[in-house]
């Protein structure tokens, strides 16, 4: 909600607070009202979080809630870009967000390990960082 007020000082921006249940520090939103909302709009960017990856690239995340809000976001924009900072390189999370070739980015500040770095050449995923 801060982040929404704050673009909405800019009179060149349309801001949009979908409805939804507030989750965690981070102020996320979850919930099927969410994910009926996001299926609504047309994105040119998804900026998507997580925490991890499985073995085979594929990101992750803890909250299942969340992951259902991402995977629609995702669905729903003309690029979808993974941000994760390098300490997700090699941690698991619950569950998969989708698989790595739904996404076209990844955005971190560092290289991942080669593993990770193969996977993201296999599935043509760009790495933009350090």
């Amino acid at each position: 909600m801060a982040a929404a007020r704050l673009l909405a000082e800019f009179p060149t921006n349309d801001v949009f607070v979908l409805p939804g249940h507030v989750r965690g520090p981070d102020g996320s939103l979850t919930g099927e009202a969410t994910v009926a909302a996001v299926g609504e709009f047309r994105a040119d960017f998804a900026i998507v979080a997580l925490s991890g990856f499985d073995a085979d690239g594929a990101p992750m995340d803890f909250d299942l809630g969340k992951i259902a809000v991402k995977r629609a976001m995702a669905a729903r924009a003309r690029r979808a870009i993974l941000v994760a900072d390098s300490s997700k390189f090699d941690r698991q999370a619950t569950a998969r967000i989708a698989a790595l070739s739904a996404f076209h980015a990844l955005v971190a500040e560092a290289e991942p390990p080669r593993a990770l770095a193969e996977a993201l050449l296999a599935a043509k995923v760009e790495f933009l960082g350090a």
